[in-house]
């Protein structure tokens, strides 16, 4: 529609004019006047490619092929096959190709069927050997002659045991000739006077062999150390008592002290050793060594003693390098402070004896160090 200020302005002009002229109107330019919108090139791509489609040659009006004669009176015989004419194979519907699942499900099935038949044919062979085995007739055990000696373990057995022989009488008690005695051998208190009186030691004796302590005995003189212990005034008092224990099982033994990752000597006692000797020892304690072993995992040790360097150093130090010993740790606030050390074994006795020696010797050098 025509806007009213150019209504307006048209009748003004005319008006001038003298009303001969008109002021033309502009032409609308609405929506309903606008250039139609050109299809893209995808759309007019697509209608000429239907219009091809349907411009294309169909199958109508070909001949309809029928199925092969054949004869009824005499041979069959094939009759020919009409000509089949030109056509594109490009319009021609061809099979669909089955898809992959479809392969699998199908070699799947044959793969049972083949499975089953030979299920059935193995079946069907046991079932005839089977038969075959039952048709059979059993075959009667033969009996084996027997040899000479089942024989005689048989009439051994069937005859009955020979009495045991009988007891020698015991000879009748005879006083001893005193004739015979040879008193030379015999050492008199007269002949002793005149020789010096014997050092006393703490030394043992040596136990004669095959000797071994009874269980009550050790009891009892595990008792007696532990009081001494208690009572101890010194820490060399406690370590005489601790190494009177020791010497039972041992020849050879020492008390060893830890402090700071070395070890050194506190007291000795036995076969070349003693405790101002065994005081010069100044070892640091190897990880890897025996003895840092024993540290580490605060058990007792009872095995050779090893060819690393602390332990050579330490079997020069005391003469001899044994292939026994035993080290038992003395632990006190979850640390070792010490160490009970005895080779030269001459009896075994139980573990746990040594094990409460060492806590009593820890009560006691804590409280002789307060």
């Amino acid at each position: 529609p025509e806007p009213p200020a150019l209504r307006a302005l048209g009748e003004a002009g005319a008006a001038l004019d003298g009303g001969d002229t008109q002021v033309s109107p502009r032409p609308p330019t609405g929506p309903q006047q606008r250039r139609p919108r050109q299809p893209s090139r995808e759309a007019r791509a697509a209608v000429k490619a239907t219009q091809a489609r349907r411009k294309r040659p169909t199958l109508q009006g070909l001949p309809v092929l029928k199925a092969p004669h054949v004869s009824t009176t005499g041979d069959d015989v094939l009759a020919p096959t009409p000509a089949t004419p030109n056509v594109d194979d490009r319009f021609v519907r061809k099979p669909r190709r089955p898809s992959t699942r479809e392969l699998a499900v199908s070699e799947l099935a044959a793969a049972d069927a083949a499975i089953e038949a030979a299920v059935q044919e193995r079946m069907a062979a046991l079932d005839d050997d089977q038969t075959a085995v039952d048709n059979v007739a059993p075959v009667q055990p033969q009996p084996q002659p027997q040899t000479a000696r089942a024989q005689a373990q048989a009439q051994a057995q069937a005859q009955p045991p020979p009495p045991p022989p009988p007891e020698p009488e015991p000879e009748p008690y005879k006083p001893a000739d005193k004739s015979k005695r040879d008193d030379s051998k015999v050492v008199r208190l007269d002949d002793l006077r005149g020789k010096p009186p014997r050092r006393p030691t703490n030394e043992l004796p040596p136990a004669p062999a095959g000797w071994a302590p009874s269980a009550r005995g050790l009891a009892a003189k595990l008792t007696q150390v532990i009081a001494k212990l208690r009572h101890a005034d010194s820490e060399n008092e406690a370590a005489r008592a601790t190494l009177d224990f020791v010497g039972i099982v041992c020849e050879r033994r020492a008390l060893l002290r830890i402090k700071r990752g070395v070890l050194s000597g506190w007291a000795a006692a036995g076969n070349r050793l003693d405790s101002r000797s065994i005081r010069g020892l100044w070892l640091p304690v190897d990880p890897a060594s025996v003895f840092g072993n024993v540290v580490t995992s605060r058990m007792p040790y009872q095995g050779p003693l090893g060819y690393g360097k602390a332990e050579r150093i330490f079997a020069s130090f005391i003469g001899k390098h044994p292939d026994d010993i035993l080290l038992v740790p003395v632990t006190r606030d979850d640390q070792v402070v010490a160490l009970i050390y005895g080779d030269s074994r001459v009896v075994d006795i139980p573990m746990a004896l040594f094990r409460d020696l060492a806590a009593e010797l820890a009560l006691a050098d804590r409280r002789l160090r307060k």
